[in-house]
């Protein structure tokens, strides 16, 4: 506590915290970062009214504010395959999977990725609905990073190739090592690339935390 100074901005000014202010302090530590430092970023958005015009169309206002471009050219720049020997049989499969993968971006990109599911919400409140999702690019960023956005100083991930494993198993992402592992099967390895690009999209709708923010 006496190297925390922004213990004196939440009118805390002694350094031992008794165990029974604990649930004070904490809220006061969320009250700083959650809410008083934001409101000191808004206070440009009352220039020209802005603020009143986001206030008043919020759904624009959060799509504005929350909406990103990716491209499919900034997703493969980033994603470096790790090849085998070129003029190997195995070489020849990886490039037919990452022709797949780069087909799958462009599909995306115009919207032609679709799943229709159960409304879990409409259920909740006794109506059996279904709703189509739909991936964009960014849904498959997330998928591949953690993150729906490019962070500023760029991002370097991989994709490594799967030969020996079993028959029928799914691609998968480790967004922590920025990696893609594609098992080197008739899944990812099809000559229609209508059917590889509905797989792709089938492993991202199924995998945990899809459309989260």
């Amino acid at each position: 506590m006496s190297s925390f100074d922004e213990r004196f901005d939440m009118s805390i000014n002694n350094v031992p915290i008794p165990i029974e202010r604990k649930e004070e302090f904490a809220k006061s530590v969320v009250k700083l970062l959650m809410i008083s430092l934001e409101a000191e970023e808004m206070d440009g958005l009352l220039l020209f009214g802005v603020l009143e015009l986001l206030k008043q169309y919020p759904e624009y206002a959060l799509d504005e504010l929350t909406s990103c471009t990716v491209t499919t050219e900034e997703i493969l720049n980033a994603f470096v395959p790790n090849f085998s020997e070129m003029g190997s049989n195995q070489r020849e499969r990886e490039e037919t999977i990452m022709y797949n993968f780069s087909q799958f971006f462009r599909k995306c990109n115009g919207g032609c990725v679709q799943k229709t599911v159960l409304d879990i919400d409409a259920l909740e409140n006794g109506v059996e609905s279904d709703i189509t999702l739909t991936m964009g690019l960014d849904n498959v960023l997330q998928f591949l990073s953690g993150s729906r956005f490019f962070p500023a100083w760029g991002m370097k991930g991989e994709v490594d190739f799967l030969h020996e494993l079993q028959q029928g198993q799914r691609m998968k992402a480790n967004s922590c090592g920025i990696v893609l592992s594609i098992p080197v099967n008739e899944r990812y390895t099809n000559d229609d690339s209508n059917i590889v690009a509905a797989n792709f999209g089938d492993d991202i709708f199924d995998s945990p935390g899809y459309g989260c923010a």
